[in-house]
């Protein structure tokens, strides 16, 4: 489970992600292993930092496309591709970020953070 300070390093670098309107795919991992996910990832085991956070993000960078994946008090991989969803009522016009958060949310209880780079919005 996250730490309180876990949640507020990640909160921080959302906000500040949002400010710069750059994207980001967030996986907070539960009780349900997502380990086809982090097979075709980059393998971190890194210490959850909003400024690694931040960094993982940053556009035309090697790790910023697809999601990274937190469990615990661990950022486990980054560069996670994610299943998209699968959901047929889902607006044409959203995106494939917005997508594969919810394609990650309907095959595990994961909980998804999205920074959207077009608005902004978190």
């Amino acid at each position: 489970m996250l730490t309180r300070e876990d949640i507020y390093k990640i909160v921080i670098a959302v906000e500040e992600m949002a400010k710069t309107k750059t994207g980001a795919l967030i996986v907070i991992q539960r009780d349900t292993q997502i380990t086809d996910v982090l097979k075709e990832g980059v393998n971190l085991s890194a210490k959850v930092s909003s400024e690694l956070i931040q960094n993982i993000f940053m556009p035309r960078t090697p790790l910023h496309d697809g999601a990274i994946v937190i469990d615990k008090t661990e950022i486990l991989a980054a560069k996670c591709i994610l299943p998209l969803a699968s959901e047929v009522s889902i607006p044409k016009n959203v995106g494939t970020r917005h997508r594969a958060a919810v394609g990650i949310t309907e095959i595990s209880d994961a909980l998804v953070v999205v920074v959207s780079e077009e608005t902004g919005t978190i």
